[in-house]
């Protein structure tokens, strides 16, 4: 018998057992007993937003298409059902997306997370509902809602039985023309016996994903990494100054007064900060005048101004600030990467502060500038989820050990003891920041140096 004569009766067996299982009737239950079904988590960032927050974690914003961000929600396998407007129907079945590893979804998706082993199944189900069963709405504007998702109805046999339905499907799809039509043939089937079973097995849901009603707190977390950064530096028991409470008007150009420790903690990507067009001869702005409509690069400036020669600073930017590429910003964070005045740069991850501020790193600077590069920090993937709350923000806390891990990377790192730093830590070279258009995002480079190592999550953030 040649391969192919093989192939087709191991396709036709496989169609026969599924069959078979489907003419002794199959027990049913909803899809909330077989899943957790959730919203919690679904964010909205408009194009501009997505623009600014550029990362390495996947968001699934509509059909299959996907941009990367610099935060997660989920961390695991889930499947993805389109919950309104075109994204919510496919060929007038179901829109059904697999997604892994870490990502975020936007709100026009429902998100389910089946146990592991049954994931194969759950998504060959769920792409074969019929969407007019469960969609609203005209053809224009269709609406799946949670509650019609988490109710509908699943054919669900024991394991063994399920297996069956996705090894004849892996079947067919091998099987060309004829394979489609046998498999459209077997799910109408697999449908119609459970149907015709009776009453729903009495399985209770799944419980559903806590939202939080209001953000966590986790500032103090922060203000860790930033204590430990400055006691490092050396600044311990020395008078610190407060760039943002000692500015009253970023447009003014006389500073305050110097130091030779600062910190700022400026409003993340703050707008207009002057009424008037920006000087080009401020003695602050030597990296080039930042423009009006964005404060960003203004504070940085702010804050080398008010530095002593010989001292240091820890500056809480959003991170925007280290891979812009539109207009003056463009030009600035090239500037200020080529500069040498970056001493390390540490992304945390987002969900720290309860104001819901998307996720910002910490730029140590130096004066005068260094010539061995930069230390690089990739925390984002370091929190501990806590919450979501109903508007999708995502709560994160920073652990200890987690906080002191990073404060003695650093350490290493002035120490120039390289050895000693963790695998979310690199040092960058300043050619290797220009081969990189001057982009200081860490995971730009130490994701890179990893080389995909990252291993996937068995359970959602979200449960």
């Amino acid at each position: 018998m040649d391969g192919r004569a093989s192939s087709r009766e191991g396709f036709e067996q496989a169609c026969a057992r599924v069959l078979e299982a489907c003419a002794h009737g199959l027990p049913a239950r909803r899809l909330s007993s077989c899943a957790v079904v959730t919203d919690a988590g679904r964010t909205h960032l408009p194009a501009r937003e997505r623009q600014e927050r550029k990362g390495p974690y996947p968001l699934y914003v509509r059909g299959d298409e996907r941009v990367g961000i610099d935060d997660y929600a989920y961390e695991g396998d889930a499947l993805l059902v389109g919950a309104c407007g075109a994204v919510s129907t496919r060929e007038g079945k179901l829109f059904v997306v697999r997604a892994t590893g870490r990502f975020s979804v936007s709100e026009l998706y429902h998100v389910v997370l089946p146990d592991v082993c049954d994931a194969a199944y759950v998504e060959a189900v769920l792409s074969a509902v019929d969407a007019g069963r469960l969609a609203k709405g005209t053809s224009a504007v269709r609406v799946v809602e949670l509650s019609a998702l988490r109710g509908m109805i699943l054919p669900w046999p024991e394991a063994s039985v399920r297996a069956l339905l996705v090894e004849a499907l892996a079947a067919c799809g091998r099987a060309g023309e004829e394979g489609e039509r046998s498999a459209r043939h077997i799910m109408r089937a697999w449908f119609e016996s459970a149907r015709s079973v009776g009453p729903l097995s009495n399985v209770p849901a799944l419980p559903q994903p806590c939202l939080i009603k209001e953000p966590v707190d986790h500032s103090d977390d922060v203000l860790a990494v930033a204590d430990g950064l400055l006691d490092a530096l050396g600044a311990s028991g020395s008078e610190l100054l407060d760039v943002v409470d000692a500015t009253e008007n970023l447009a003014d150009p006389n500073i305050p007064r110097t130091a030779r420790f600062c910190v700022c903690f400026p409003p993340p990507n703050q707008g207009a900060w002057t009424d008037r067009a920006v000087c080009e001869a401020d003695a602050r702005w030597f990296l080039g005048a930042p423009p009006r409509s964005r404060a960003n690069f203004a504070w940085v400036q702010q804050t080398l101004a008010c530095m002593e020669n010989g001292g240091a600073a820890v500056l809480l930017v959003a991170n925007a600030v280290l891979h812009t590429c539109v207009g003056r910003e463009a030009a600035l964070r090239r500037a200020l990467a080529r500069s040498g005045l970056v001493s390390a740069v540490i992304s945390l991850p987002g969900g720290l502060f309860s104001d819901g501020r998307p996720p910002s790193s910490f730029v140590v600077l130096n004066k005068p500038g260094r010539t061995r590069g930069a230390l690089l920090v990739d925390a984002l993937g370091l929190g501990v989820f806590e919450g979501a709350t109903p508007s999708g923000a995502v709560c994160r806390s920073l652990p200890s050990e987690v906080v002191a891990r990073i404060v003695e990377a650093f350490a290493a790192w002035l120490a120039e003891d390289v050895r000693a730093l963790p695998p979310f830590c690199r040092v960058v070279s300043e050619e290797e920041l220009d081969k990189h258009d001057g982009v200081l995002s860490p995971w730009v480079y130490v994701r890179r140096a990893r080389c995909g190592a990252h291993g996937r999550g068995l359970r959602p953030l979200v449960d």
